[in-house]
């Protein structure tokens, strides 16, 4: 007896079947007693993962960018002895397209793939499970894993607003990565929101490094009107913003807020301690890792049933935008 036939004489759905299986504490007492009656009466086991077929590719545009996500894909294959094949996708003619399609010829039971939320995802292979981390344009009929970086960032401008700040400015990355269109929509979602003064609120881009802030610090920001809070959405960006505004005697943070957003160890031992943003990447990593696992331990799900897992980071409150409260750290 497959998943279908099991849902059909339980008077569920696929998706309950396979919740009683993996995650029987979502599912209501009376549904999962039912079913796992059932379950038993016909000794239903999701088909394991065969030893002689044990890779998962994984696809991503640079390794180096992506060491926590690996961490915590790995941590949850690597104990049931599934190998990861790691694919940067930038080096290869074609892209990401290209690399799923040489990664399902390749007889892997399994692919992960992240960042590139543009990806057509016309023509890829039905016959794999495939799983999306990162927010995509158009994920229909995939499960797809990411981190809202969109709220982050409106969480971020919200609490500079609280501190007392209207004129806010966010500093980006000049280069295209993954998570920069939902960075800046939530920037000017918040402002919107806020009601804070449009015409104020600036977005500045700088080369992502300590000197790519100190110089557009130093050439923009202030030579003219500078902001009341500058955002970046790197706290190494951040750092180097710092150290032009200290040259400039300008007092952080009674005349410049800052803030970082990738939470680095360094955040907590600079003065002030820069307030930033704590992102689940290892775990969101482990997630959909498992739910790759599920698909493929019961291949009739793939077909029937998908999943949005939606992660949110955590807003570390430090000195840097005025916090005054006499703790080492707030977390929000």
């Amino acid at each position: 007896m497959n998943i279908r036939e099991l849902a059909k004489e339980a008077g569920v759905s696929v998706a309950t079947i396979s919740r009683v299986i993996n995650h029987p504490e979502t599912v209501l007492p009376e549904t999962r007693e039912r079913v796992q009656a059932i379950i038993e009466k016909y000794q239903y086991n999701p088909k394991p993962v065969t030893r002689g077929k044990r890779s998962v590719a994984f696809i991503v545009p640079i390794m180096a960018h992506s060491e926590e996500l690996i961490r915590g894909i790995q941590s949850v294959l690597s104990p049931k002895g599934i190998l990861v094949n790691i694919i940067e996708s930038s080096f290869v003619h074609g892209g990401t397209a290209a690399c799923i399609q040489a990664a399902a010829a390749a007889k892997n039971i399994g692919l992960l793939v992240a960042g590139e939320p543009g990806l057509s995802l016309e023509g890829m292979p039905k016959e794999i499970p495939l799983v999306l981390i990162g927010h995509y344009h158009q994920p229909k009929n995939y499960s797809v894993c990411y981190i809202n970086y969109r709220e982050g960032a409106e969480k971020m401008v919200a609490h500079l607003t609280a501190m007392g700040r209207r004129r806010i400015w966010l500093l980006q990355s000049r280069s295209d990565y993954p998570e920069k269109e939902q960075i800046t929509e939530g920037f000017r979602q918040a402002v919107r929101e806020l009601a804070l003064p449009e015409a104020e609120c600036r977005i500045l881009e700088s080369e992502d490094s300590v000197a790519g802030g100190y110089r557009t610090c130093r050439e923009i920001i202030l030579a003219k009107k500078p902001p009341e809070a500058l955002f970046s959405v790197t706290d190494a960006m951040a750092f180097g913003v710092m150290k032009a505004a200290r040259e400039e005697n300008i007092p952080l943070p009674q005349d410049l807020a800052i803030a970082g957003f990738t939470g680095s160890e360094t955040a907590a031992v600079v003065e002030p301690g820069l307030t930033t943003m704590e992102h689940p990447t290892e775990r969101l990593g482990a997630v959909s890792a498992r739910r790759l696992i599920e698909l493929i331990e019961d291949s009739a799900l793939y077909q029937v049933e998908t999943h949005e897992i939606v992660l949110k980071s955590k807003l570390i409150i430090r000195q840097s935008c005025g916090n005054r409260k006499e703790i080492y750290e707030l977390f929000e």
